[in-house]
């Protein structure tokens, strides 16, 4: 069996119009978020084995905000990924990994969770989406293997 983290980036700024999407930081918002987040992640004792996170400014700060690790690499492809291709990505892991999160952006994570296990809610800012998948490797994927096992997401404070 596989487990799936699906973590959608902490609340971002847009208080400097100059930057680029790309590149904007996160808000006191997302900064709280993280904290929440952290502290669920610690308590729950969530240990992904590699965690895959976009390139964008907001996703690394949102990874080094709760996990810091050395087990993460970073994906151009992963910014705004596409349901397709955050497909593609999954079915490429090496499957004596067996336990992931992506760290990522909407839309492309609310399609995804759709297709996958009909997950019809809107991932919020900091929201961690849990799914299992029933089967030994991951080019197997799909909504018939795949079950909703929790979604938590962190309460709305500035």
């Amino acid at each position: 069996m596989k487990k799936l983290y699906l973590l959608r980036h902490a609340k971002s700024s847009w208080e400097n119009l100059d930057l680029e999407d790309f590149d904007r930081p996160l808000n006191n918002r997302g900064k709280n978020q993280l904290l929440y987040m952290k502290e669920f992640i610690i308590k729950n004792k969530i240990k992904p084995e590699l965690i895959l996170c976009s390139t964008s400014n907001r996703t690394k700060l949102t990874n080094k905000g709760i996990f810091n690790k050395e087990n993460t690499i970073y994906m151009d492809n992963l910014y705004h990924a596409s349901n397709k291709e955050l497909q593609r990505i999954i079915k490429s892991i090496d499957n004596k990994i067996n336990n992931i999160m992506i760290i990522g952006h909407n839309p492309g994570l609310n399609e995804f969770a759709y297709e996958l296990i009909n997950f019809q809610k809107n991932i919020q800012t900091a929201s961690l989406l849990e799914i299992d998948i029933l089967v030994n490797n991951w080019d197997e994927i799909n909504s018939k293997n795949s079950r909703f096992i929790s979604y938590t997401n962190p309460p709305k404070k500035n």
